[in-house]
């Protein structure tokens, strides 16, 4: 029986260890050194890393394009 290899810090992803903080293919490593899925826009985050938009704010993962949206806007006011 084979046994997954383990990283002393980070996370095991395609026979490589990845640092924590490593986003891959729609994951990240945790600081719980697994790869967990990231969220969609409306999710609950505490890191940007945690986001498939890679955008964190106010603990809520922001929709794509959120940040393109904002910068019209402001831009409009100016």
């Amino acid at each position: 029986m084979q046994y997954p290899v383990r990283c002393s810090d980070g996370c095991y992803f395609n026979d490589l260890c990845l640092p924590i903080g490593t986003r891959a293919e729609g994951e990240y490593c945790s600081i719980m050194e697994e790869m967990l899925l990231q969220a969609d826009g409306g999710a609950y985050c505490d890191n940007s890393l945690e986001c498939r938009s890679n955008s964190c704010l106010d603990s809520t993962c922001t929709d794509f394009g959120f940040w393109t949206k904002v910068t019209e806007w402001v831009s409009r006011i100016f």
